[in-house]
């Protein structure tokens, strides 16, 4: 099987559209077009359908996706290691971030390993720690930096991370810490609301139904809803980023702590082993480990 038209149908799936992975691999959407027709001949069946904005995959493309992935991964692994081997290292990192304020010191972090391996480029995203880690999964990504998932992949601790409460400075609760107790009575806030996030999983642990009564889709928004006194609202507190005097940031009680870490896949890149190795590295003793 051609894989680089595999590689052009991975693209054309992820970017969502023919005209963008022209675009983004320096064909001609022609071009790309022409490669999507071979490939389906190669193959037999119909690879993609128009869909809303772009192209979508078959059914039976969807059962194959995961082997493409696959084999192109390991495509590339074969031809990082035989550069390696001859004391070359080239090829492209993907790392998945969760925490906003981990996005500095990660680019602080690659601008010094870059000067050492030149070759070795990266890509950086962020998102949902369940949805990283399902890109992780899925080889979309090599390496995953956040809140603790399960998945078949290796774990490196980092740190942990203490959850904390947002409450109205004249709360009752303002003098913490504030209880799990409260999230069930008072106006919550909800961060995010739907998503497999930190806030929802420690609620749920303790068999807490909270008072649901406004929703936010971004941390300081939420932030700014407990400003304005309309509720309390439960954050990572590495994601207590804002200061206001009319906004306490405290404990919980019980308290309650996420593991952060780096999760990645058995099977890595030789680019990836590298840089991963210099990250855990540089990341001992990093102040704020707990």
């Amino acid at each position: 099987m051609n894989l680089t038209r595999l590689k052009v149908l991975v693209a054309v799936l992820d970017s969502g559209s023919i005209t963008a992975a022209a675009e983004q691999l320096g064909y001609t959407p022609s071009g790309v077009s022409r490669m999507m027709a071979a490939l389906e001949e190669e193959t037999g069946f119909s690879l993609l359908v128009p869909g809303h904005g772009g192209v979508v995959p078959t059914e039976n493309c969807r059962l194959l996706l995961p082997q493409f992935r696959q084999l192109l991964h390991y495509e590339d692994n074969c031809r990082q290691l035989v550069r390696s081997i001859r004391g070359i290292h080239t090829g492209s990192v993907r790392i998945g971030i969760n925490y906003p304020c981990l996005f500095r010191p990660a680019e602080q972090q690659i601008r010094r390993f870059r000067k050492r391996f030149p070759g070795i480029t990266f890509h950086l995203k962020g998102g949902f720690a369940t949805d990283l880690v399902q890109d992780l999964c899925d080889h979309k990504l090599d390496l995953y930096v956040g809140s603790r998932r399960e998945g078949p992949f290796e774990w490196h601790s980092l740190q942990m991370d203490e959850m904390m409460a947002w409450v109205p400075a004249e709360s009752v609760y303002a003098q913490g810490p504030v209880t799990l107790e409260a999230f069930r009575t008072e106006p919550y806030i909800d961060i995010n609301p739907g998503r497999d996030v930190d806030n929802a999983r420690v609620l749920a642990r303790a068999g807490i139904r909270p008072n649901r009564q406004m929703e936010a889709q971004e941390s300081f928004e939420a932030f700014s809803m407990v400003e304005a006194g309309l509720g309390i609202a439960m954050n990572n507190g590495l994601n207590c980023q804002f200061h206001s005097p009319l906004v306490k940031v405290l404990p919980l009680d019980p308290p309650q702590y996420v593991e952060v870490g780096v999760a990645v896949l058995p099977d890595a890149a030789p680019a990836t082993k590298v840089f991963l190795q210099d990250f855990l590295t540089k990341s001992k003793g990093r102040p704020g480990r707990k």
